[in-house]
């Protein structure tokens, strides 16, 4: 909720149903609700009293939210374009419905529908430990084999990458969307550079420009040294920002011998494509 204050962001549907539930869950369990105790061997168990409002509210919740994750996750491998992706988010899938969905299915009032009720306590709190224990793994297991290329979290598109020295020429580019040709980036290289120093000029900045907003588009622009690298996305974000400065980094670092003894051959600098796939895919 703070993060939405923050960046004065509009609720949604789905944000304003959550929120309310939360709430209301949280004001019940804090008034004395029904409580259902069960003697074990070893102490005891309780639990929400079966049928109670705080109960049901609570399931009601459960539910909802268990639809709006798979909802979101299915939209989203629907969407995706590159098969890490996609493997990503049927991973996210498998984890949540494990980690989300099954430990939900004991806490059911209906004890003739699911078989759960009619096991003991004990090995009821067993089973929801267990799968969401074994959900939980998933996920995280999911998110770390991507935690070096957070670009496969987001969904947006980008539509190419350029390098161009200093005076304009092209040094490496890379177009993703259909719409543009490679060819063209060998005047866009130009124009960044007339663009960037126009901008300077007239605003007396004696920054650089690192971002141009364009109708449903963003530009991107790092200067460093020797090169300045532009990339054009539908929106920027923390994911994109981070691989496009690990990009712009690792493009120094494979080609400092070739910065420094510049000689106009622009071949060399192919190999970018490595980082490409590294980063972006």
């Amino acid at each position: 909720m703070f993060e939405i204050f923050y960046k004065n962001t509009q609720f949604s549907y789905r944000q304003t149903i959550i929120t309310i539930f939360i709430f209301t869950i949280i004001g019940g369990l804090i008034s004395n609700p029904e409580l259902q105790t069960t003697v074990t061997s070893r102490g005891f168990l309780v639990r929400l009293q079966r049928f109670s409002p705080l109960m049901i509210i609570g399931l009601i919740f459960h539910g909802i939210t268990t639809v709006f994750l798979l909802i979101i996750l299915i939209k989203s491998r629907r969407s995706a374009k590159i098969k890490k992706q996609k493997r990503l988010i049927v991973w996210l899938l498998i984890g949540s419905l494990i980690g989300v969905l099954l430990p939900s299915l004991p806490n059911m009032p209906f004890d003739d529908f699911f078989i759960f009720n009619q096991l003991s306590p004990i090995l009821n709190i067993f089973l929801e430990e267990i799968t969401q224990s074994i959900g939980i793994l998933i996920i995280g297991i999911a998110f770390l084999r991507v935690s070096k290329s957070p670009w496969l979290l987001q969904r947006q598109k980008i539509h190419f990458l350029v390098v161009y020295s200093p005076s304009g020429l092209t040094l490496f580019s890379k177009v993703f969307s259909k719409e543009i040709k490679k060819d063209d980036t060998f005047l866009l290289s130009g124009a960044f550079s007339a663009v960037t120093t126009l901008i300077k000029g007239c605003t007396k900045s004696a920054g650089n420009v690192e971002s141009i907003l364009l109708e449903g588009k963003e530009l991107r622009i790092i200067n460093r040294e020797k090169f300045i690298c532009v990339l054009l996305l539908d929106y920027s974000t923390q994911a994109s920002d981070w691989a496009h400065m690990h990009f712009s980094l690792e493009f120094e670092k494979s080609s400092s011998n070739e910065l420094n003894d510049f000689d106009g051959g622009i071949s060399v600098y192919e190999s970018a494509e490595t980082l490409i796939n590294q980063f972006f895919t």
